[in-house]
Protein backbone atom coordinates (compact mmCIF):
# COMPACT_ATOMS: atom_id res chain seq x y z
CA UNK A 1 0.00 0.00 0.00
CA UNK A 2 1.09 3.56 -0.60
CA UNK A 3 0.65 6.22 2.04
CA UNK A 4 -3.02 7.15 2.32
CA UNK A 5 -4.20 4.07 0.43
CA UNK A 6 -7.59 2.57 1.29
CA UNK A 7 -8.85 -0.98 1.73
CA UNK A 8 -12.37 -1.83 0.60
CA UNK A 9 -14.53 -4.95 0.74
CA UNK A 10 -13.51 -6.12 4.22
CA UNK A 11 -15.33 -5.40 7.46
CA UNK A 12 -13.03 -4.79 10.45
CA UNK A 13 -10.09 -6.04 8.30
CA UNK A 14 -11.28 -9.64 8.69
CA UNK A 15 -8.98 -12.22 7.02
CA UNK A 16 -6.53 -9.51 5.98
CA UNK A 17 -2.78 -9.80 6.63
CA UNK A 18 -0.53 -6.79 7.12
CA UNK A 19 3.25 -6.71 7.33
CA UNK A 20 5.34 -3.66 8.19
CA UNK A 21 8.22 -3.00 5.83
CA UNK A 22 9.67 0.07 7.57
CA UNK A 23 9.92 1.58 11.05
CA UNK A 24 7.22 4.15 11.82
CA UNK A 25 7.72 7.34 13.85
CA UNK A 26 4.41 8.66 15.24
CA UNK A 27 6.10 11.91 16.23
CA UNK A 28 4.46 12.18 19.64
CA UNK A 29 1.21 13.34 18.09
CA UNK A 30 -2.19 12.52 19.61
CA UNK A 31 -3.08 9.05 18.38
CA UNK A 32 -6.48 7.53 17.55
CA UNK A 33 -6.30 3.77 18.23
CA UNK A 34 -6.74 1.26 15.41
CA UNK A 35 -10.03 -0.51 16.23
CA UNK A 36 -11.09 2.30 18.50
CA UNK A 37 -14.03 0.46 20.16
CA UNK A 38 -15.91 -2.86 20.20
CA UNK A 39 -18.10 -1.77 17.29
CA UNK A 40 -15.03 -1.04 15.18
CA UNK A 41 -12.63 -3.73 16.35
CA UNK A 42 -9.50 -4.81 14.47
CA UNK A 43 -9.93 -8.42 13.30
CA UNK A 44 -6.97 -8.85 10.97
CA UNK A 45 -3.38 -10.05 11.37
CA UNK A 46 -0.38 -7.78 11.80
CA UNK A 47 3.19 -9.00 11.42
CA UNK A 48 5.42 -6.23 12.65
CA UNK A 49 8.40 -7.89 10.91
CA UNK A 50 10.56 -6.81 13.90
CA UNK A 51 10.06 -3.16 12.99
CA UNK A 52 9.70 -0.35 15.55
CA UNK A 53 6.77 2.01 16.03
CA UNK A 54 8.21 4.88 18.04
CA UNK A 55 7.05 8.01 19.86
CA UNK A 56 3.60 6.77 20.86
CA UNK A 57 2.22 9.44 23.18
CA UNK A 58 -1.20 10.78 24.11
CA UNK A 59 -4.24 8.74 23.06
CA UNK A 60 -7.34 10.37 21.59
CA UNK A 61 -10.56 10.26 23.62
CA UNK A 62 -11.56 6.58 23.69
CA UNK A 63 -12.46 3.94 26.30
CA UNK A 64 -9.82 1.64 24.76
CA UNK A 65 -6.37 3.18 24.59
CA UNK A 66 -3.24 1.91 22.87
CA UNK A 67 -1.74 1.56 19.41
CA UNK A 68 -4.75 -0.72 18.98
CA UNK A 69 -7.90 -0.07 20.98
CA UNK A 70 -10.11 -3.17 20.72
CA UNK A 71 -9.06 -6.32 18.84
CA UNK A 72 -10.76 -9.69 18.51
CA UNK A 73 -10.18 -12.92 16.58
CA UNK A 74 -6.88 -11.48 15.50
CA UNK A 75 -3.12 -11.83 15.78
CA UNK A 76 -0.26 -9.37 16.31
CA UNK A 77 3.36 -10.52 16.22
CA UNK A 78 6.98 -9.37 15.92
CA UNK A 79 6.36 -5.72 16.81
CA UNK A 80 8.30 -3.27 18.98
CA UNK A 81 6.75 -0.13 20.47
CA UNK A 82 8.65 2.78 21.96
CA UNK A 83 6.77 5.31 24.10
CA UNK A 84 7.91 8.93 24.14
CA UNK A 85 10.18 10.00 27.00
CA UNK A 86 7.35 12.11 28.39
CA UNK A 87 5.16 9.00 28.54
CA UNK A 88 1.81 7.75 27.32
CA UNK A 89 -1.10 9.51 29.04
CA UNK A 90 -4.86 9.06 28.94
CA UNK A 91 -7.68 10.79 30.79
CA UNK A 92 -10.78 9.01 29.50
CA UNK A 93 -9.94 5.35 28.83
CA UNK A 94 -10.95 2.48 31.07
CA UNK A 95 -8.65 -0.05 29.32
CA UNK A 96 -5.08 1.02 28.58
CA UNK A 97 -2.03 -0.72 27.11
CA UNK A 98 0.77 0.47 24.86
CA UNK A 99 0.00 -2.21 22.25
CA UNK A 100 -3.69 -3.03 22.89
CA UNK A 101 -6.32 -1.66 25.25
CA UNK A 102 -8.55 -4.76 25.06
CA UNK A 103 -8.13 -8.15 23.35
CA UNK A 104 -10.50 -11.11 23.11
CA UNK A 105 -9.90 -14.43 21.30
CA UNK A 106 -6.54 -13.36 19.97
CA UNK A 107 -2.81 -14.05 19.87
CA UNK A 108 0.04 -11.72 20.78
CA UNK A 109 3.51 -13.11 20.05
CA UNK A 110 7.01 -11.63 20.28
CA UNK A 111 5.92 -8.05 20.98
CA UNK A 112 7.59 -5.54 23.27
CA UNK A 113 7.24 -2.05 24.68
CA UNK A 114 9.81 0.25 26.23
CA UNK A 115 10.36 3.92 26.96
CA UNK A 116 8.52 6.34 29.22
CA UNK A 117 5.74 5.63 31.69
CA UNK A 118 2.09 4.76 31.10
CA UNK A 119 -0.21 6.85 33.29
CA UNK A 120 -3.98 6.91 33.33
CA UNK A 121 -6.39 8.81 35.53
CA UNK A 122 -9.98 8.56 34.38
CA UNK A 123 -13.59 9.17 35.33
CA UNK A 124 -14.47 5.62 34.23
CA UNK A 125 -15.85 3.42 37.04
CA UNK A 126 -13.03 0.94 36.43
CA UNK A 127 -9.48 1.43 35.25
CA UNK A 128 -7.39 -1.43 33.84
CA UNK A 129 -3.83 -0.54 32.79
CA UNK A 130 -1.05 -2.80 31.49
CA UNK A 131 2.40 -2.11 30.12
CA UNK A 132 1.60 -4.01 26.92
CA UNK A 133 -2.14 -4.83 27.12
CA UNK A 134 -5.00 -3.47 29.21
CA UNK A 135 -7.39 -6.45 29.46
CA UNK A 136 -7.04 -9.95 27.99
CA UNK A 137 -9.91 -12.42 27.44
CA UNK A 138 -9.52 -15.98 26.08
CA UNK A 139 -6.20 -15.17 24.41
CA UNK A 140 -2.58 -16.36 24.34
CA UNK A 141 0.30 -13.99 25.07
CA UNK A 142 3.72 -15.48 24.28
CA UNK A 143 7.34 -14.25 24.26
CA UNK A 144 6.48 -10.62 25.10
CA UNK A 145 8.43 -8.00 27.06
CA UNK A 146 7.68 -4.71 28.79
CA UNK A 147 10.03 -2.19 30.38
CA UNK A 148 7.80 0.79 31.15
CA UNK A 149 6.50 2.14 34.45
CA UNK A 150 2.75 1.60 34.88
CA UNK A 151 0.44 3.75 37.01
CA UNK A 152 -3.35 3.65 37.38
CA UNK A 153 -4.95 6.38 39.49
CA UNK A 154 -8.63 6.71 40.38
CA UNK A 155 -10.87 7.75 43.27
CA UNK A 156 -13.47 5.20 44.39
CA UNK A 157 -13.06 2.89 41.40
CA UNK A 158 -15.15 -0.28 41.24
CA UNK A 159 -11.98 -1.99 39.99
CA UNK A 160 -8.45 -0.62 39.70
CA UNK A 161 -5.73 -2.84 38.24
CA UNK A 162 -2.19 -2.32 36.94
CA UNK A 163 0.31 -4.85 35.62
CA UNK A 164 3.65 -4.87 33.86
CA UNK A 165 2.34 -6.93 30.94
CA UNK A 166 -1.45 -6.65 31.39
CA UNK A 167 -3.90 -5.08 33.81
CA UNK A 168 -6.33 -8.02 33.98
CA UNK A 169 -6.54 -11.38 32.22
CA UNK A 170 -9.52 -13.76 32.00
CA UNK A 171 -9.26 -17.35 30.72
CA UNK A 172 -5.84 -16.62 29.23
CA UNK A 173 -2.30 -17.93 29.05
CA UNK A 174 0.85 -15.84 29.44
CA UNK A 175 4.06 -17.69 28.55
CA UNK A 176 7.69 -16.54 28.59
CA UNK A 177 6.81 -12.90 29.25
CA UNK A 178 9.16 -10.55 31.08
CA UNK A 179 8.80 -7.22 32.87
CA UNK A 180 11.13 -4.58 34.27
CA UNK A 181 9.76 -1.46 35.99
CA UNK A 182 7.46 -0.03 38.65
CA UNK A 183 3.74 -0.69 39.05
CA UNK A 184 1.17 1.27 41.07
CA UNK A 185 -2.62 1.14 41.42
CA UNK A 186 -3.57 4.17 43.46
CA UNK A 187 -7.09 4.66 44.73
CA UNK A 188 -7.19 8.07 46.37
CA UNK A 189 -9.80 6.80 48.80
CA UNK A 190 -7.99 5.27 51.75
CA UNK A 191 -8.60 1.65 52.68
CA UNK A 192 -9.91 0.54 49.29
CA UNK A 193 -10.18 -3.27 48.90
CA UNK A 194 -10.28 -3.38 45.10
CA UNK A 195 -6.87 -2.31 43.78
CA UNK A 196 -4.59 -4.92 42.19
CA UNK A 197 -0.94 -4.73 41.10
CA UNK A 198 1.39 -7.33 39.61
CA UNK A 199 4.63 -7.58 37.70
CA UNK A 200 2.96 -9.63 34.96
CA UNK A 201 -0.78 -9.09 35.64
CA UNK A 202 -2.70 -7.03 38.16
CA UNK A 203 -5.46 -9.64 38.50
CA UNK A 204 -6.26 -12.99 36.90
CA UNK A 205 -9.89 -14.13 36.37
CA UNK A 206 -11.25 -11.54 38.76
CA UNK A 207 -14.86 -12.47 39.63
CA UNK A 208 -16.15 -8.91 39.80
CA UNK A 209 -15.39 -8.27 36.11
CA UNK A 210 -16.53 -11.58 34.65
CA UNK A 211 -14.06 -14.09 36.00
CA UNK A 212 -15.03 -17.22 37.89
CA UNK A 213 -15.86 -20.84 37.29
CA UNK A 214 -15.01 -22.50 34.92
CA UNK A 215 -12.46 -19.92 33.75
CA UNK A 216 -8.83 -20.63 34.58
CA UNK A 217 -5.59 -19.02 33.48
CA UNK A 218 -1.98 -20.15 33.22
CA UNK A 219 1.16 -18.09 33.75
CA UNK A 220 4.34 -19.94 32.86
CA UNK A 221 8.07 -19.16 32.54
CA UNK A 222 7.62 -15.45 33.27
CA UNK A 223 10.00 -13.14 35.12
CA UNK A 224 9.60 -9.74 36.77
CA UNK A 225 12.04 -7.24 38.24
CA UNK A 226 9.57 -5.01 40.05
CA UNK A 227 9.10 -2.00 42.25
CA UNK A 228 5.50 -2.24 43.48
CA UNK A 229 4.40 0.43 45.94
CA UNK A 230 0.59 0.63 45.78
CA UNK A 231 -2.27 -1.86 45.57
CA UNK A 232 -4.37 -3.73 48.14
CA UNK A 233 -3.40 -7.01 46.41
CA UNK A 234 0.17 -7.07 45.15
CA UNK A 235 2.37 -9.81 43.70
CA UNK A 236 5.58 -10.05 41.75
CA UNK A 237 3.73 -12.06 39.11
CA UNK A 238 0.02 -11.47 39.92
CA UNK A 239 -1.71 -9.34 42.53
CA UNK A 240 -4.78 -11.62 42.53
CA UNK A 241 -5.19 -15.10 41.00
CA UNK A 242 -8.54 -16.88 41.00
CA UNK A 243 -7.62 -20.41 39.91
CA UNK A 244 -5.27 -22.20 37.57
CA UNK A 245 -1.52 -22.66 37.33
CA UNK A 246 1.51 -20.47 37.94
CA UNK A 247 4.77 -22.26 37.17
CA UNK A 248 8.47 -21.69 36.53
CA UNK A 249 8.35 -17.98 37.33
CA UNK A 250 11.01 -15.80 38.96
CA UNK A 251 10.74 -12.43 40.71
CA UNK A 252 13.20 -9.95 42.17
CA UNK A 253 12.94 -6.35 43.35
CA UNK A 254 10.72 -4.71 45.99
CA UNK A 255 7.04 -5.13 46.86
CA UNK A 256 5.94 -2.67 49.56
CA UNK A 257 2.26 -1.86 50.12
CA UNK A 258 0.59 0.10 52.92
CA UNK A 259 -3.10 -0.40 52.08
CA UNK A 260 -5.34 -1.49 54.97
CA UNK A 261 -5.47 -5.32 55.14
CA UNK A 262 -3.12 -5.52 52.17
CA UNK A 263 -2.09 -8.94 50.86
CA UNK A 264 1.29 -9.25 49.18
CA UNK A 265 3.35 -12.14 47.85
CA UNK A 266 6.60 -12.56 45.99
CA UNK A 267 4.74 -14.46 43.27
CA UNK A 268 1.00 -13.94 44.04
CA UNK A 269 -0.66 -11.53 46.47
CA UNK A 270 -3.93 -13.44 46.96
CA UNK A 271 -4.79 -16.87 45.51
CA UNK A 272 -8.55 -17.32 45.72
CA UNK A 273 -9.45 -20.93 44.82
CA UNK A 274 -7.91 -24.22 43.68
CA UNK A 275 -4.80 -24.68 41.56
CA UNK A 276 -1.04 -24.92 41.80
CA UNK A 277 2.03 -22.76 42.16
CA UNK A 278 5.12 -24.77 41.33
CA UNK A 279 8.81 -24.28 40.51
CA UNK A 280 8.75 -20.56 41.33
CA UNK A 281 11.56 -18.53 42.87
CA UNK A 282 11.29 -15.21 44.70
CA UNK A 283 14.21 -12.93 45.58
CA UNK A 284 12.11 -9.79 46.17
CA UNK A 285 11.54 -8.25 49.57
CA UNK A 286 7.82 -8.24 50.43
CA UNK A 287 6.17 -5.90 52.95
CA UNK A 288 2.46 -5.53 53.72
CA UNK A 289 0.16 -4.02 56.34
CA UNK A 290 -1.62 -7.36 56.93
CA UNK A 291 -0.25 -10.56 55.38
CA UNK A 292 2.82 -11.31 53.27
CA UNK A 293 4.49 -14.44 51.93
CA UNK A 294 7.59 -15.18 49.93
CA UNK A 295 5.51 -17.03 47.34
CA UNK A 296 1.82 -16.33 48.17
CA UNK A 297 0.49 -13.65 50.50
CA UNK A 298 -2.83 -15.33 51.32
CA UNK A 299 -4.93 -18.30 50.24
CA UNK A 300 -7.75 -18.72 52.71
CA UNK A 301 -10.66 -20.37 50.85
CA UNK A 302 -11.76 -24.01 51.32
CA UNK A 303 -10.71 -25.07 47.80
CA UNK A 304 -7.75 -27.44 47.52
CA UNK A 305 -4.49 -25.77 46.55
CA UNK A 306 -0.84 -26.82 46.27
CA UNK A 307 2.43 -24.89 46.50
CA UNK A 308 5.35 -27.13 45.52
CA UNK A 309 9.04 -26.89 44.70
CA UNK A 310 9.20 -23.16 45.39
CA UNK A 311 12.05 -21.18 46.89
CA UNK A 312 12.05 -17.81 48.63
CA UNK A 313 15.16 -15.88 49.67
CA UNK A 314 13.53 -12.45 50.03
CA UNK A 315 12.89 -10.64 53.33
CA UNK A 316 9.22 -10.83 54.35
CA UNK A 317 7.57 -8.31 56.70
CA UNK A 318 3.92 -8.10 57.85
CA UNK A 319 1.77 -8.87 60.93
CA UNK A 320 1.13 -12.30 59.33
CA UNK A 321 4.50 -13.08 57.76
CA UNK A 322 5.52 -16.39 56.18
CA UNK A 323 8.57 -17.47 54.22
CA UNK A 324 6.40 -19.27 51.65
CA UNK A 325 2.82 -18.12 52.43
CA UNK A 326 1.39 -15.68 54.97
CA UNK A 327 -2.02 -17.30 55.63
CA UNK A 328 -3.26 -20.55 54.10
CA UNK A 329 -6.22 -22.95 54.40
CA UNK A 330 -7.16 -26.38 52.97
CA UNK A 331 -3.89 -26.62 51.09
CA UNK A 332 -0.60 -28.47 50.72
CA UNK A 333 2.88 -26.97 50.86
CA UNK A 334 5.56 -29.43 49.80
CA UNK A 335 9.22 -29.44 48.84
CA UNK A 336 9.60 -25.71 49.50
CA UNK A 337 12.58 -23.88 50.92
CA UNK A 338 13.08 -20.44 52.42
CA UNK A 339 15.86 -18.22 53.73
CA UNK A 340 16.16 -14.51 54.53
CA UNK A 341 14.43 -12.62 57.34
CA UNK A 342 10.80 -13.31 58.27
CA UNK A 343 9.51 -10.55 60.54
CA UNK A 344 6.08 -10.05 62.08
CA UNK A 345 5.56 -6.36 62.84
CA UNK A 346 3.35 -5.05 65.62
CA UNK A 347 -0.38 -5.23 64.98
CA UNK A 348 -3.51 -4.96 67.12
CA UNK A 349 -4.64 -8.45 66.01
CA UNK A 350 -1.39 -10.08 67.09
CA UNK A 351 1.87 -11.13 65.47
CA UNK A 352 2.55 -14.32 63.54
CA UNK A 353 5.83 -15.24 61.86
CA UNK A 354 6.76 -18.61 60.37
CA UNK A 355 9.66 -19.91 58.32
CA UNK A 356 7.18 -21.56 55.94
CA UNK A 357 3.81 -20.05 56.95
CA UNK A 358 2.50 -17.72 59.63
CA UNK A 359 -0.97 -19.23 59.95
CA UNK A 360 -2.40 -22.45 58.50
CA UNK A 361 -5.64 -24.37 58.95
CA UNK A 362 -6.79 -27.75 57.58
CA UNK A 363 -3.68 -28.29 55.49
CA UNK A 364 -0.45 -30.24 55.05
CA UNK A 365 3.18 -29.15 55.13
CA UNK A 366 5.72 -31.79 54.09
CA UNK A 367 9.33 -32.07 52.93
CA UNK A 368 9.93 -28.36 53.53
CA UNK A 369 12.92 -26.63 55.10
CA UNK A 370 13.78 -23.16 56.31
CA UNK A 371 17.00 -21.39 57.19
CA UNK A 372 15.22 -18.05 57.68
CA UNK A 373 15.60 -15.77 60.69
CA UNK A 374 12.10 -15.63 62.21
CA UNK A 375 11.05 -12.80 64.56
CA UNK A 376 7.71 -11.77 66.08
CA UNK A 377 8.35 -8.26 67.42
CA UNK A 378 5.59 -8.05 70.00
CA UNK A 379 6.36 -9.77 73.32
CA UNK A 380 2.81 -10.55 74.42
CA UNK A 381 0.46 -13.53 74.59
CA UNK A 382 -0.80 -13.06 71.04
CA UNK A 383 2.64 -13.11 69.48
CA UNK A 384 3.81 -16.31 67.78
CA UNK A 385 6.95 -17.37 65.90
CA UNK A 386 8.00 -20.74 64.52
CA UNK A 387 10.77 -22.17 62.40
CA UNK A 388 8.21 -23.82 60.09
CA UNK A 389 4.79 -22.54 61.22
CA UNK A 390 3.69 -19.95 63.76
CA UNK A 391 0.09 -21.15 64.36
CA UNK A 392 -1.81 -24.07 62.83
CA UNK A 393 -5.11 -25.80 63.52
Amino acid sequence: MTNGGKITGSKNFQNLYFQLTEDIDLGGQTWTPIGKDNSNSFQGTLDGNDKIISNLANINESDYAGLFGFIENSSIQNLQIEITETGLHTTSAGFVGALVGYITNGQITNCSVKGGSIKSETSSSQLIVGGLIGQIISSNITDCNSSVNVEATRTEASCLAAGGICGINLDASLTNCHYLGSVMAIDKRKGTPNSYTGGITGASDLSSIGGGYPQTSTISECTANVDISAGAYAGGIAGYFLRGTVEKCKVKGVIFIKETEGKAGGIIGNYEYGGTVTDCYNLASVTSSYTAGGIVGSKFSVSLFTISKCWNSGNITAPFSGGIVGMIACSTIEECYTSGNITSIKDADGNYAGGITAYATAGTIKNCSSMANVVAEREEEDSFAGGIIAVGN
